[in-house]
């Protein structure tokens, strides 16, 4: 095949993909009720923000090296990253957190459960987009937490020193002064700080593996998303003056509090990317239906299990079972609620009990999911595929043909004749 033609297929087919990965994204962003969930970390945020600054600087405080750090960091934060009132906030929180400082003990450990309530809330949002399976132990989830409230101000303050470190370097300062570089040089930085820990995020945030690639994809679209928003925010605040005239002196307040809402409407938008990524992308197959896959999870439990492995998904998905991470999740979900599979010592899946006490019928009587309709069925391709899936297909299609068959008829047909029936009866 020549090359012209493979970019004629490959451009349809990049588009095709696109166009699919965008749709999945906006329809599972209001699916998962992302706006109320960026609503709430706002509401989270408003209260957490002072906390965080004040344990940031406390540990930053604890370095020598780091003197005088915390407050570059906050100064580069609201100049690059919140538009306009960023000064006059970042004004008032210095203030509150070098008031905060001299809090006694039990204060600053309520200030230090306040940082770590907005943590848990972040947690709780992105897990509920990645639809996880299960939570995180208590003791897992605090250690966690802690790590980003102790370390995530030291590698700021690194990432700090490094760069003051390099624009002192004689060298450097020079080259990129005399190449042109500099000025770019200082505006790819602050992208590349939200690159780094919007990609550290959906890295370690969610409760289960997330492709690397992925999870640099989202912290690409979120880096840029807010440098763009950044700049449309700054523009619309410009030419809309009207806020001022309306709140006078507070007018800092409700567009840092609608910068914190769309800020985090970017970043649970770049979730619901990282985790769009992770579907099926085959262009010739659609996932399973529910039930479908629900039989078909059971299938490589029971396969694998005897094998002495355990089960995830990507094994599922390898074995060219196209089930989407959503069914898989909701099906391993109500398995574990029927105590047909269950969790061990590592947290990993594996089967509850002998699937040969397990009743097909009242598996699937219980089964929250409708069987899939004959349609569905019929346009399943069996090549490669074992004889126990012909065998269900065709199960499926008998329950289908015997529902057909029973309720076939007029409906009223079928109650006139329910009618006479019970008038004869009563003669």
């Amino acid at each position: 095949m020549d090359r012209g033609s493979i970019q004629e297929r490959s451009l349809p087919g990049v588009l095709g993909t696109i166009r699919r990965l965008a749709g999945m994204t906006f329809r599972n962003f209001f699916e998962d009720n992302c706006p109320d969930h960026a609503a709430s970390l706002t509401y989270t945020t408003l209260f957490a923000i002072v906390p965080l600054l004040t344990v940031t600087y406390s540990i930053l405080a604890s370095f020598p090296t780091f003197h005088g750090t915390g407050v570059e960091i906050q100064q580069f934060i609201f100049s690059h990253f919140v538009p306009s009132a960023g000064e006059t906030v970042s004004e008032w929180l210095t203030s509150f957190s070098s008031q905060a400082r001299n809090l006694t003990l039990i204060g600053m450990g309520f200030l230090v459960a306040t940082a770590l309530m907005m943590l848990r809330t972040i947690d709780s949002s992105i897990n509920t987009i990645f639809h996880s399976v299960g939570a995180r132990r208590p003791m897992t989830s605090f250690l966690l937490y802690w790590m980003i409230l102790t370390l995530g101000p030291l590698l700021l303050g690194l990432g700090f020193a490094a760069t003051s470190y390099l624009t002192t370097i004689k060298f450097l300062d020079h080259a990129t002064t005399t190449l042109g570089l500099k000025g770019l040089v200082l505006q790819l930085f602050p992208i590349l700080m939200s690159f780094s820990a919007f990609t550290l995020l959906y890295l370690a945030v969610p409760n289960r593996r997330v492709n690397l690639r992925h999870a640099m994809a989202g912290g690409v679209f979120v880096a840029l998303m807010f440098e763009l928003t950044k700049q449309g925010f700054a523009l619309f605040l410009t030419l809309s003056p009207t806020y001022e005239f309306i709140y006078g002196a507070f007018a800092a307040v409700p567009v840092f509090l609608l910068w914190i809402f769309l800020s985090w409407l970017i970043v649970l938008l770049g979730a619901e990317l990282v985790h769009a990524l992770g579907e099926p992308s085959g262009e010739d197959r659609q996932p399973f239906s529910p039930m479908l896959a629900m039989l078909t999870i059971l299938a490589v439990f029971h396969e694998r299990f005897t094998q002495g492995k355990t089960t995830m998904l990507e094994n599922v998905q390898q074995d060219g079972w196209p089930v989407s991470q959503r069914d898989w999740e909701a099906v391993a979900r109500w398995l574990i609620s029927e105590e047909l599979l269950v969790r061990n010592s590592h947290g990993a899946l594996m089967p509850a009990r002998a699937f040969s006490a397990v009743d097909l019928a009242s598996l699937v009587s219980r089964c929250p999911w409708p069987i899939p309709e004959s349609r569905e069925l019929e346009a399943l391709s069996f090549d490669d595929r074992p004889d126990w899936f012909r065998n269900i297909v065709g199960i499926l299609q008998g329950l289908n043909e015997e529902r057909g068959r029973v309720l076939s008829g007029s409906l009223e047909h079928r109650l006139s004749d329910g009618v006479l029936l019970d008038t004869e009866r009563r003669s």
